[in-house]
């Protein structure tokens, strides 16, 4: 985890696909598990990736 976070409860990845060439993005999303806000990262394009 990045500095100034801790651990996370109920993570997620979210995938979204779309467009008549499939290509998608995915994300992850939690819950701070000291104070329960909801955090989530940046999206990544899955072209990116290789």
């Amino acid at each position: 985890m990045p500095e100034g976070f801790g651990p996370l409860s109920e993570c997620k990845w979210r995938v979204y696909l779309g467009g008549e060439e499939g290509r998608g993005q995915f994300h992850l999303v939690g819950y701070s598990a000291e104070d329960g806000c909801l955090i989530y990262s940046n999206a990544v394009m899955v072209d990116l990736l290789g």
